[in-house]
């Protein structure tokens, strides 16, 4: 009942929408789409491509032979039940690692695909939010993405790079500028910007986050919207797109959730469901337009 209360409400505020009201963000897959595909594999990637999508995030991590792969955890434990570091073994060794079987017998003898063989197939027209963990890459990565966008031929603004950690972005910044790049941050994480006390609300750190984004050189910030606690208004993110950045959500799997979002000013969401999200804000978008 509470799902289909959401539907109504939004079918009936839709009818009352002008194109000034709203523009259709960018929807990111979250490692693809896993309702469709094993997460950060090609068959998830391809799932979004395939289903009308036309962007997904990935991980990226460098192998002990210095090969860029796509893949989320620093070892294999939870996909595959190997204690293994991805930067402590070979590609070729990760190669024989089946990461799919456990989650599923579909998706038996899945493996890491290479960040390069992800831009090969890439779609000319989409977009990519590239992760970084700690210590997940080496000080030239921001050179090998420079290098195989330049031999994919897709320009630096389908690319986005993210990161946690400031310490790549100031990397990437250094190196090679002129990529778009966020720092990701969960706002709940009060000390991360100088606040004494825990507080639930945004506007109280946003000095303080603004202040960190100029010192990176980002061009935007990333935040998780899963804490219902948190209170999100117009003026916290028109605070930052005054000041020239994009606002991107995350993981946003409730399509009403991503629109009250994008209201307010965010220009894309990350979500686990792209597809089911795409095609329901579609029919909402389109609805807006007559």
């Amino acid at each position: 009942m509470k799902h289909w209360s959401k539907v109504i409400f939004a079918l009936c505020l839709s009818s009352a929408l002008s194109a000034a009201d709203i523009t259709s963000p960018i929807i990111y897959g979250h490692r693809g789409d896993r309702e469709f595909g094993l997460q950060n594999t090609m068959q998830a990637f391809k799932a979004v491509w395939e289903n009308g999508g036309n962007a997904v995030e990935i991980d990226v991590r460098t192998t002990a032979d210095g090969k860029i792969v796509v893949f989320h955890d620093a070892d294999l434990q939870k996909m595959a039940g190997d204690k293994r570091q991805i930067r402590k073994i070979t590609y070729a060794e990760l190669q024989k690692v089946d990461i799919g079987s456990r989650k599923h017998p579909m998706f038996k003898n899945e493996h890491p695909p290479l960040l390069e063989e992800f831009f090969a197939a890439m779609p000319k027209t989409s977009f990519v939010l590239v992760e970084i963990k700690k210590g997940a890459v080496d000080e030239n990565f921001p050179y090998i993405l420079r290098d195989l966008l330049k031999k994919y031929n897709i320009a630096r603004s389908q690319v986005t790079v993210v990161s946690f950690e400031e310490e790549p972005l100031r990397n990437l910044n250094k190196k090679v500028p002129g990529f778009r790049n966020m720092l990701i941050a969960g706002l709940g994480d009060c000390r991360r910007f100088g606040m004494k006390k825990p507080s639930y609300d945004p506007n109280l750190a946003a000095d303080n986050i603004l202040a960190k984004l100029k010192e990176l050189g980002c061009t935007g910030f990333s935040f998780g919207a899963g804490d219902k606690r948190i209170k999100y208004d117009k003026k916290f993110f028109k605070r930052f797109i005054d000041a020239g950045y994009e606002i991107s959500v995350w993981t946003v799997n409730d399509t009403w959730e991503a629109y009250k979002l994008v209201k307010l000013g965010a220009s894309s969401v990350v979500t686990d469901r792209p597809t089911t999200m795409l095609h329901a804000w579609q029919k909402l978008f389109s609805t807006s337009q007559k």
